[in-house]
């Protein structure tokens, strides 16, 4: 079922809500619905919600009022449960030829509630070896099936593949697009503007933070840091420590499953315990690294800006300031260089005391 026209006294259709009301991408989006094309290519940086993007047009061509985000086709496309939208998941680092066969059975059933079937392929620019068989899906596939890929970039292997869909360009979001988003989630205020300013442009380590106390936590402290400075090598040690233990956990630390098993990492979810795929836990490596290195990035500008404030009220010199910046812009070198964050830690803190002390 084609989605209704926007109402008539805004021009709107519902599903730009589910964009964060991005002009340029819902406009293009919005082209699109009234003669659907047979595939579609969300090209984006990481981060940028190209899948959010997807989803949205999902719900737009399903939902009978347009994508309203609410009704059951919207919360069960949201969920994947519904019967004639299809979202592909990989097991490996690519998408696998079996895997893509999958999507050949799938693209061939008939949609079981709507006019049209709709199938999200993300992260096109891994499907190195499947992109041959989808091709032939892309084109053999019967006129009521939508395809809505997504993709980071468009390596050579995949080309054939990406010029047989319209290309809508996803844009990494703005601030205030951002906020909104975590806002859209139920996330507090306070909690969504300190994500915000942590990652800005961001949508992806932005909800990773906004989700995670302990790197809320960190920065808390971290704003603390200047106050708490002493000439008691002691004290100092505890406030080290202390900012150490709220950094969020390591993911060389996570618990593993039995010796046997130890290359696969685990995580709880909804009570029970889940041993992630060998692909699931290399990207939650990454995502946790990248948030311990947001985090400390965050924390090291929190001790500027404290600094900096008291500057400015004269309760400092600026030559304290000066060489405050320069520990920082030292601290910040070195994360970028993947230092020991322990060591970093417990250099920046000592260093500092010893401008006050």
């Amino acid at each position: 079922m084609p989605p209704k026209s926007p109402p008539a006294s805004t021009g709107r259709y519902p599903f730009e809500d589910l964009l964060l009301n991005r002009p340029g991408l819902t406009r293009d989006i919005r082209m699109h619905l009234g003669r659907l094309g047979q595939s579609y290519l969300f090209i984006g940086p990481s981060g940028s919600g190209k899948f959010l993007a997807a989803k949205a047009m999902a719900k737009a061509i399903l939902c009978p009022d347009g994508g309203c985000g609410s009704c059951g086709v919207c919360l069960a496309i949201e969920d994947g449960s519904h019967p004639d939208c299809t979202i592909v998941t990989r097991d490996g680092a690519t998408l696998s030829v079996e895997e893509a066969r999958g999507v050949v059975s799938v693209a061939s059933i008939a949609p079981a509630l709507s006019e049209k079937r709709v199938i999200i392929l993300p992260e096109a620019h891994l499907f190195e070896r499947s992109a041959p068989v989808l091709l032939k899906v892309l084109e053999e596939a019967t006129t009521s099936t939508i395809f809505l890929l997504s993709a980071e970039a468009i390596p050579l292997y995949i080309v054939p593949l990406a010029s047989r869909c319209v290309r809508i360009d996803v844009p990494l979001p703005k601030k205030n697009e951002v906020f909104d988003y975590l806002l859209s989630l139920g996330i507090e205020d306070s909690v969504a503007e300190l994500a915000t300013s942590v990652s800005p442009n961001r949508l992806d380590r932005a909800y990773a933070f906004a989700t995670s106390p302990d790197a809320q936590s960190a920065i808390s402290l971290w704003g603390s840091v200047i106050e708490r400075l002493s000439d008691n090598p002691e004290k100092l040690a505890v406030l080290c420590g202390e900012l150490e233990s709220t950094l969020p956990a390591n993911p060389t630390n996570r618990a593993r499953t039995h010796k046997r098993n130890s290359a696969k990492l685990q995580v709880d979810k909804d009570g029970v315990s889940q041993v992630l795929s060998s692909d699931q836990q290399a990207q939650l490596i990454r995502l946790e690294r990248r948030l311990r290195s947001d985090v400390l990035r965050a924390g090291l500008e929190s001790v500027l800006k404290t600094v900096v404030q008291k500057g400015s009220r004269g309760e400092v010199t600026p030559e304290t300031v000066g060489q405050v910046e320069e520990l920082i812009l030292t601290a910040s070198s070195q994360l970028k260089r993947n230092g020991n964050e322990t060591v970093l830690i417990r250099a920046l803190v000592f260093a500092l005391s010893s401008l006050f002390f």
